[in-house]
């Protein structure tokens, strides 16, 4: 009351009143979960929605009154948040498909010892898995065309060396036929010379 009256007097200012501050941090806090491109929950040891923000609701497709009557287990698996729960272990960043909510996430898990919770966050990372795997198959088919053209090179380097061969014996053949004939034509030559010569 006092400090309304001071305030009402212009001897302090609003934003010095503790509710006031206290109403405004959760403000903020709220303004920042719901800001925030991830989702999250907080779910407690009977798997009970405790908090969510905009965009894990969005996903769930209800609105936070009846977030905060479910139980995370209807809409995912829950292994992982049991694991945490169980072993006040976090696990940090693993990679999941989330398949009801057809999302592939990295998934962060947190104890809160506090209101023994646990504070899930979901990191939607279903663009880069699928912006990696069109990466992925784009070498592939790359590589697939360049297997063709190794192939279709070597069918023709082979072809080549076919023709170059078959030239090659009948080059070998003619040298030779020619060769045989000079030879028996030198040969006939002398003889002829040899007769001449004789008589």
């Amino acid at each position: 009351r006092a400090k309304a009256e001071a305030v009402y007097q212009g001897k302090a200012e609003i934003s010095m009143c503790l509710p006031h501050a206290v109403a405004q941090a959760e403000s903020m806090s709220n303004l920042v979960m719901d800001a925030t491109p991830n989702m999250v929950l907080i779910v407690d040891r009977d798997m009970h929605i405790r908090e969510c923000n905009k965009r894990m609701l969005d996903k769930l497709g209800i609105s936070r009154e009846e977030a905060l009557e479910r139980y995370i287990f209807e809409f995912i698996e829950v292994e992982d948040i049991e694991q945490v729960l169980e072993d006040k272990k976090s696990i940090l960043r693993k990679r999941i498909q989330l398949e009801t909510l057809d999302v592939i996430a990295k998934e962060t898990i947190v104890y809160i010892e506090s209101v023994d919770s646990a504070l899930v966050v979901y990191q939607d990372v279903s663009k880069e898995e699928k912006a990696r795997e069109q990466h992925m198959n784009l070498k592939m088919e790359t590589i697939d065309i360049a297997q063709k053209v190794i192939d279709k090179q070597m069918m023709v380097a082979q072809e080549i060396a076919g023709l170059l061969g078959e030239t090659t014996a009948e080059t070998k053949v003619i040298l030779t036929q020619l060769r045989d004939s000079m030879m028996k034509e030198a040969d006939q030559t002398d003889s002829r010379r040899r007769k001449i010569e004789w008589k």
